[in-house]
């Protein structure tokens, strides 16, 4: 499943993995052992990422915007 810069699968210990990606840069960063797109979202965002609707930007490319 691929939403606004968020991609999920089932890693080897059969949790959900989310990855997101910036979409300037193309910095990721992995969230593992959450089930809901929402809950990645939300500990992406406590580090720092900034993800709307309309896009997903790594710490960096957010504090530069």
């Amino acid at each position: 499943m691929t939403v606004a810069g968020m991609t999920s699968r089932h890693s080897d210990t059969g949790n959900e993995a989310w990855t997101v990606r910036c979409e300037r840069c193309e910095h990721r960063f992995r969230v593992v052992a959450v089930g809901h797109r929402a809950d990645a979202e939300l500990v992406a965002a406590a580090n720092g990422w900034d993800i709307t609707d309309q896009r997903t930007l790594c710490p960096a490319c957010a504090s530069v915007r």
